[in-house]
């Protein structure tokens, strides 16, 4: 099925098609002072990902079971982050977040087909 976006060479994207792009994704964490000053800050990085164009349901954090053309991948970042910290003595949890996102222009401009 196509998509109707064009990849960086000029390929049409169609479902089925495994591209790579690189996003620009949370990779870690700083942290400064202690206590109640304490203030985390997160790190970015660049990170090549590979997925699989699909169509379907794709649940996203802000608008619940959304039609459309999204990127499967079984890539996830780790990281460790403060923010789930219940007290200031307990241990550091790990957060992982999958980078399954929705097929969007930006996305389709940058990305490449690697496989059809």
């Amino acid at each position: 099925m196509k998509t109707g976006f064009i990849d960086k060479n000029g390929n049409e994207i169609e479902t089925g098609n495994i591209i790579k792009f690189t996003a620009n994704e949370r990779v870690g964490e700083r942290t400064s002072g202690s206590g109640k000053k304490r203030n985390v800050f997160a790190i970015y990085g660049d990170v090549e990902i590979i997925g699989a164009i699909e169509f379907g349901i794709y649940n996203s954090w802000l608008h619940k079971k959304i039609r459309t053309f999204y990127i499967t991948t079984d890539q996830t970042i780790s990281y460790f982050t403060h923010f789930w910290q219940t007290h200031p003595r307990d241990p550091l949890k790990e957060t992982k977040r999958e980078l399954t996102r929705p097929l969007s222009e930006e996305i389709a401009l940058t990305c490449e087909i690697i496989s059809r």
